[in-house]
């Protein structure tokens, strides 16, 4: 599930279940970014990629990052977690994939509200 493709000393670049990704070792934490394959990034798709972040409870450790021509979905985790539950590390890795192919194919594409359930208030 996981390739370091290459490392050096607090950074990598990684593959995740095919994913391009970065990560980067911070005070006691590791944070994870997954490149985000979004053909078309106008201010309609980061304002409801960001809306649905910032309604999401469960995303209070996660961010968006604009590097160059692509987009960064990142999350931290604490590195005692990692160590302690691996279990559960593989389970936010696994969530941070899922919400970030829904931020994708969510928004890259012309939806409406109706269609798409990110980011609509129920």
């Amino acid at each position: 599930m996981v390739v370091v493709v290459s490392a050096s000393r607090n950074r990598a670049e990684l593959e995740i279940a095919g994913v391009p990704a970065q990560a980067v070792m911070i005070e006691g934490s590791i944070c994870i970014g997954l490149e985000l394959d979004v053909a078309q990034t106008g201010s309609e798709w980061l304002m409801q990629a960001s809306l649905s972040l910032a309604a999401s409870p469960d995303a209070l450790d996660d961010a968006l990052q604009c590097e160059g021509e692509k987009w960064l979905f990142w999350r931290r985790y604490a590195e005692e977690q990692i160590d302690a539950r691996p279990a559960a590390f593989k389970e936010r890795l696994e969530g941070q994939l899922a919400l970030s192919r829904g931020l994708v194919h969510g928004f890259s594409q012309r939806e409406s509200a109706e269609v798409s359930g990110i980011g609509r208030l129920v």
